[in-house]
């Protein structure tokens, strides 16, 4: 399945973190479609983390969960990765 906003749901906590952390809708599909890394949310159940590096310095964070049969992205965070990780 190809995840767009089209067939996806984005809560209201997510846009306040995307505008936060200045990411885009378009980066977030691309984590969505591309992830480098998905994992199982074991705090939430049902929901899954994907993950991807942009450049050298950061990485976003996208957790979605599928509520009513549409996937609905929950919350999003970014990451700067420093030279000691």
């Amino acid at each position: 399945m190809k995840y767009s906003l089209k067939n996806s749901f984005i809560t209201l906590h997510a846009k306040e973190k995307m505008r936060y952390y200045n990411i885009s809708q378009k980066q977030i599909f691309k984590i969505l479609n591309h992830p480098t890394k998905v994992e199982n949310f074991k705090i939430i159940e049902g929901a899954k983390d994907y993950s991807r590096d942009f450049g050298k310095k950061k990485k976003i964070f996208v957790m979605m969960k599928y509520e009513r049969k549409k996937p609905t992205i929950i919350s999003v965070w970014s990451l700067i990765k420093s030279k000691n990780c």
